[in-house]
């Protein structure tokens, strides 16, 4: 569809706009009315859905803050579990049950990664970004914390599985030198997560991409 503007000397503009074959003639009033019309839509719309965005962000910034404090304290419990441990027969039901407490302690760390994320001040630069992250600034800290605590999962549940297979095949020597590792592993993950998740009650209401969020809106 074309649109054309004729102008007269001491006359309105009138515009003409084209559907398929034929030119349909709009006054420049008429025209500027819609034009009006439009953009109000389109600002309401945009509106609409920064706030949908502010509300989402928001409920995945309060479960990931209750989702840290369970974790943290699942993993301390955990840790402290893995001091006591002692090889039995018990092991053919905890290699049974870790698979799943192992799943859910992924996705957990995973979120409070993503949450993090969130939470860091970005700057208007890639250098300045990097420079933030590397100095454990504005958030940074909380970032390199998560991310080192989901690393520390993921090799904590290579070493249980090791351990817990050990009940099943009494053959596998390398469990016994892995319990060590295992614990160390343990204490290393409670201790990420409790920082980590302290990091976040010092200053709950904090959330950098919900407050960019709302200046957009209020923009």
């Amino acid at each position: 569809m074309g649109r054309a503007v004729i102008e007269e000397e001491g006359q309105n503009a009138d515009i003409f706009v084209q559907i398929q074959n034929e030119f349909l003639r709009q006054g420049s009033q008429r025209y500027q009315k819609w034009i009006s019309e439009e953009a109000a839509g389109a600002e309401v719309l945009q509106s609409e859905t920064v706030s949908v965005a502010i509300a989402v962000q928001s409920a995945f910034h309060n479960v990931t803050i209750v989702l840290q404090g369970f974790l943290s304290g699942f993993c301390v419990a955990q840790a402290f579990l893995s001091v006591l441990y002692r090889q039995s027969d018990t092991e053919v039901s905890l290699s049974v049950v870790s698979p799943y407490i192992q799943s859910v302690l992924f996705v957990c760390f995973t979120l409070s990664a993503i949450a993090a994320f969130d939470r860091f001040e970005t700057g208007s630069t890639l250098c300045e970004n990097f420079k933030r992250a590397v100095l454990m600034q504005q958030g940074g800290l909380a970032v390199c914390i998560w991310l080192l605590g989901s690393s520390f999962n993921l090799v904590a549940t290579k070493y249980e599985q090791a351990v817990f297979d050990s009940a099943l095949d009494p053959l596998k020597a390398s469990a016994f030198s892995s319990v060590p590792v295992w614990r160390y592993l343990c204490i290393a993950r409670a201790c990420a997560a409790t920082l980590g998740w302290l990091l976040v009650a010092l200053r709950p209401n904090h959330n950098h991409l919900r407050q960019q969020l709302t200046n957009i809106k209020d923009r």
